[in-house]
């Protein structure tokens, strides 16, 4: 910590005793004034439905198809098909039910509806549910996924990171490996995009994203289909066959679309600058919990810079979530698939990791969030980066004492 932050911290106007500290990104985020502009005009342009005729319809199916088009540069394939969907789990499981023509396979540390869906997948196909098992560190081995092409699977599931413990597949092996077979590769990216370079478009088919993980606003997931992907339309979003960059049912507004595809666009420019902000944090975090007795620290390198999991021995979650609360800090807790804190998480289970007492931290995109700085009159760049550092180093020192604190309750 350097001597600004830490004179923040002992002047009295610490960031603890003035403003909360948010650690818990992936739930929401604010977005960027720009956003907020960008949101405020395209909502005066895109509230037409975008298939009418009529003028107004055609200025909204405009705007999306611009939106559209922004997504498939920001990621690197200009001309891919983009869907919006009104939420990312359902992009994320319409991905799993359309990409190509056999059975799929996901990871044991996946999501669960990831599971959901590629069971549903194998019953209409007549063939068993194929799931991958993970090591200690969630991670799926490349041989598993080796085998299981070999086996006749086709598609596979593949995270660039997972939400609960940040841990990073090897993903450039696992898709030379199923495309070697003539399979397709669906990244699952609802975590990671705008917060790490992705893997090259060569290595994907489909990729699924979640404006939420760059601040780009909450109820919009995105697929990125690559030209020449088998992808059949009525199992992706209904049998009425919409061509991409329209809406499936209960999508979100055009303006909610575009805005994502802004905030994407300037969340991809700046990448590498918070990567690396991000992942110093995060190891700064994580060495102060290497110093609280029984607590375990889940996860290896590389791993997703701005996500963090931790289990902490004979505690409830919901019991240090709420201490950590008294003490100004916002946190996640329990299992990524479900608000109840205390169900075991099924990522650590199938890692073999201990599972009471998991809480998760992720790091938001913009400083001023994290240190909670006034949206109204927020303070010059350069503070709120101040301001953020010194949070960090809060923490750091309240986590032990707030561990212990929880211990004693329960004595």
């Amino acid at each position: 910590m350097d001597d600004t932050s830490r004179n923040v911290i002992e002047s009295g106007s610490a960031v603890s005793l003035q403003h909360r500290i948010y650690l818990a990104a992936d739930a929401g985020q604010p977005l960027s004034g720009l956003a907020q502009r960008a949101a405020a005009g395209a909502a005066d342009l895109g509230w037409a439905d975008p298939s009418s005729r009529a003028h107004e319809g055609r200025r909204s199916r405009q705007l999306l198809e611009t939106a559209a088009r922004s997504v498939a540069d920001s990621v690197g394939v200009p001309g891919a098909a983009v869907i919006f969907f009104p939420a990312p789990m359902l992009a994320l499981t319409a991905a799993v039910a359309a990409t190509g023509n056999g059975p799929a396979a996901c990871g044991a540390a996946d999501r669960l509806p990831v599971h959901h869906a590629v069971t549903e997948r194998a019953r209409r196909l007549y063939v068993p549910a194929t799931t991958l098992q993970v090591d200690a560190t969630a991670r799926v081995s490349v041989e598993a996924v080796a085998q299981a092409v070999t086996a006749g699977v086709q598609v596979i599931i593949s995270q660039v990171g997972n939400p609960e413990v940040g841990s990073m597949a090897d993903h450039s092996a696992i898709s030379a490996n199923v495309h070697t077979h003539g399979g397709q590769v669906v990244l699952d990216a609802t975590m990671a995009a705008g917060r790490v370079t992705l893997p090259e478009p060569a290595t994907w088919d489909v990729l699924v994203l979640s404006a939420t993980s760059w601040a780009g606003g909450l109820g919009v997931g995105i697929v990125v289909v690559k030209p020449g992907t088998p992808w059949d339309a009525s199992a992706a979003w209904g049998a009425d066959g919409r061509k991409p960059a329209q809406l499936p049912v209960r999508a979100p507004g055009v303006a909610a679309c575009a805005t994502a595809a802004l905030s994407l666009e300037q969340a991809v420019a700046t990448v590498t600058e918070r990567t690396l902000r991000d992942q110093r944090r995060t190891d700064a975090l994580r060495a102060a919990l290497t110093t609280v007795p029984d607590v375990v620290v889940h996860g290896t390198q590389p791993q997703l810079p701005h996500v963090l999991g931790f289990s902490v021995a004979g505690v409830l979650a919901e019991s240090l979530l709420l201490e950590l609360d008294r003490r100004g800090i916002s946190v996640a807790a329990g299992s990524a698939c479900t608000p109840d804190p205390d169900v075991p998480s099924s990522v650590l289970t199938a890692m073999g990791a201990p599972v009471g007492g998991f809480v998760r931290m992720t790091l938001p995109m913009f400083d001023a969030v994290l240190c909670g700085a006034d949206a109204e009159s927020p303070p010059a760049q350069a503070e709120v980066g101040v301001r953020a550092e010194a949070a960090i180093a809060h923490v750091c020192a309240e986590l032990p004492i707030a561990i212990a604190a929880t211990r004693a309750e329960l004595v």
